[in-house]
């Protein structure tokens, strides 16, 4: 039996290697900067998203207090309103908690693609799979603010119908 080389070894290691560090970081590519661009716009969406959610929050509170303050003793109707109010403001909360979940997630993955390690087919496959979640967020945050606008305009309702108690 022939013994090969060990200089044929280390030319065939030499080659694998610079085949190997030959190939490009997929995180490198102009797709994935693409892709990285368009989570950052989808994190200023939600960071948008957020702002707005906390606002109308501060706002549901302050019409409560204005509420209160309003009514002298118990208005069974109203206070009926109040409390579908709260659940729907619980219901955002729900909401919010599950889109802060799934941005933590897109930045894990963001961070992981970033690495190098994972094939650009595979980054395509997340990313595909992050917008299709990112609508999925914007269409639930169109529905808490129609939800809010539903608060308001029974606010303003409730506050009439006060007004005219008082006169």
């Amino acid at each position: 039996m022939k013994k090969k080389k060990p200089s044929t070894f280390i030319a065939v290691l030499l080659a694998a290697f610079i085949f190997v560090s030959c190939m490009p970081n997929p995180a490198e590519t102009a797709e994935h900067k693409q892709m990285v661009s368009d989570h950052l716009e989808m994190e200023k969406d939600h960071e948008a998203m957020e702002k707005a959610h906390t606002e109308m929050e501060a706002m549901h509170d302050q019409m409560k207090a204005n509420h209160t303050e309003m009514s002298e003793g118990e208005d069974s109707l109203h206070m009926a309103i109040e409390a579908s109010h709260d659940a729907i403001i619980a219901e955002h909360q729900v909401l919010i908690a599950k889109h802060e979940a799934l941005i933590a997630k897109h930045k894990a993955l963001e961070e992981n693609h970033a690495s190098g390690q994972i094939p650009l087919e595979q980054m395509t496959k997340d990313h595909e799979a992050m917008k299709v979640e990112h609508e999925t967020m914007k269409a639930e945050h169109s529905i808490m603010v129609k939800d809010h606008d539903v608060i308001k305009l029974d606010h303003e309702k409730m506050k009439k119908d006060h007004l005219a108690q008082t006169e």
